[in-house]
């Protein structure tokens, strides 16, 4: 893992074992369900949510998760001092109602916009969301002429 350099989620299938790796800044989401078959392993909590599961938790950054006749071990292979999470994930690629590293993906995008409004505030006369395909967010901004 520490020859791999770069923003990496793996899921291995061999046989009747899954081995799950995510990369050591955790820069691409991986959470760990359990649904009525099993424990599963996806990119976003809302494909446990779709097979009626049950969120477990997020792979760390830098661990392997191995899953074998429905049990679940895991090994820390790195550990790094700061976890990197992809700005994109949050902003444009996860589905509103995701759940990544504890955080509902809508509650993060309210507060980034909060947060940008109080650090630049605009003269504008609203901030309208609308949705562009399924998981994608664009803010327009309607100006005040003024």
């Amino acid at each position: 893992m520490r020859k791999l350099v770069g923003s990496y989620s793996l899921v291995f299938l061999r046989g009747d074992t899954i081995l799950a790796v995510r990369d050591p800044l955790g820069i691409k989401p991986l959470c760990i369900g359990e649904i009525d078959s099993g424990i599963m392993v996806a990119s976003e909590s809302v494909a446990i949510d779709t097979l009626n599961g049950r969120l477990i938790r997020d792979v760390k950054p830098g661990e392997l998760v191995v899953i074998r006749h429905g049990e679940m071990k895991s090994d820390q292979l790195v550990r790094l001092p700061h976890p990197a999470h992809c700005i994109f994930e949050y902003i444009y690629l996860a589905r509103p109602d995701s759940i990544l590293d504890g955080r509902l993906i809508y509650d993060v995008r309210v507060n980034i916009g909060s947060n940008l409004a109080l650090e630049h505030p605009a003269n504008v006369d609203m901030v309208t969301p609308f949705l562009i395909l399924e998981s994608q967010w664009l803010l327009v901004i309607a100006c005040n002429p003024d």
